[in-house]
């Protein structure tokens, strides 16, 4: 009878430890892929007012996306007022808003050891800024923003988007230049660039003598952006101009040198808005993020 009544207690007791040594157990173990996720997340303070942790966390992984995590503090977080500015529009204009990154891409990215750090990061940045709103008059609006200016950032009147953009202005952004992304010479064969050519301005015939001739830079903005390019009577934009050739920006010039067609671009996006480098160096010099904006974006009003 005795053992009988130990073999129960014995039981009792397992069952009443059994899920604080399954809880013992599973903290031992490591994380990773969804669950390192998950448990980032938990760590992490609640979504802003108004807006869900599915929403939270889909801006952290845009953010993730859009900036490089070694970046200073406050220019993170300038750029996370980015994210959740233009999520806000996509979704007023009924716009499906930006792909943020997987976790699986963004252990990819980070490093598993560095994932739960990082993912961090940007979470604790998107919690420091969720009370921010920008607006221009009574309308939200979009940031643009480009990795490197070619010195100074583009005014949207002189790209004709000044009924859709009046508050972006030029703004100079001289501490891009140390920018490794500032300059780049790229060189085209010339049976290459002709090709190229020759899809960008459909149905017009270039000749393989003095290439550079045969297209016409029709003008600059006063950041030095081509505005549009005509070859044959055919005019584009300088944005689709150097999107067609994978070139880095629309601030470029066109030499023949060496038997080869020389194209040299400054900066590294379309120059609208905020650029990430510059965003960065004045970080380093001690702005806030607000400052960082209202540098960039003077014309838009700010509240906390």
């Amino acid at each position: 009878m005795k053992e009988k009544i130990k073999i129960i207690l014995s039981f009792l007791i397992f069952l009443f430890l059994f899920p604080y040594i399954v809880t013992v157990f599973m903290q031992g173990t490591s994380v990773s892929g969804e669950d390192a996720g998950e448990q980032a997340t938990e760590t992490t303070a609640q979504a802003a007012d108004g807006e869900t942790e599915a929403e939270r966390e889909k801006m952290i992984s845009i953010l993730a996306k859009e900036i490089n995590i070694n970046s200073e503090e406050e220019a993170i977080k300038a750029q996370a007022v980015i994210v959740r500015q233009n999520y806000a529009y996509a979704v007023e204009k009924g716009e499906e808003p930006e792909e943020g990154l997987s976790v699986q891409e963004m252990m990819s990215l980070f490093g598993e050891k560095n994932f739960s750090a990082s993912y961090q990061i940007l979470a604790d940045c998107m919690d420091a800024t969720k009370n921010v709103s920008v607006t221009y008059g009574d309308d939200v609006v979009l940031l643009p923003y480009h990795a490197v200016s070619a010195g100074k950032t583009r005014a949207a009147n002189e790209a004709n988007q000044n009924t859709a953009f009046p508050y972006l202005v030029s703004v100079d952004s001289s501490f891009d230049i140390p920018s490794g992304n500032y300059l780049k010479v790229t060189y085209f064969e010339k049976t290459e660039f002709l090709a190229q050519l020759e899809q960008i301005f459909q149905g017009v015939t270039f000749s393989e003598e003095d290439i550079p001739a045969q297209i016409t830079i029709d003008g600059r903005d006063d950041a030095s952006y081509v505005t549009s390019v005509t070859a044959g009577g055919v005019t584009i934009s300088g944005e689709d101009f150097r999107e067609r050739l994978g070139l880095n920006s629309s601030c470029f010039s066109i030499a023949e040198a060496d038997g080869k067609i020389r194209v040299v671009t400054k900066g590294l996006g379309h120059g609208f808005g905020l650029s990430q480098w510059g965003a960065n160096e004045l970080a380093k010099e001690g702005k806030s993020y607000l400052q960082i904006l209202k540098y960039y974006f003077p014309n838009i009003e700010i509240t906390e």
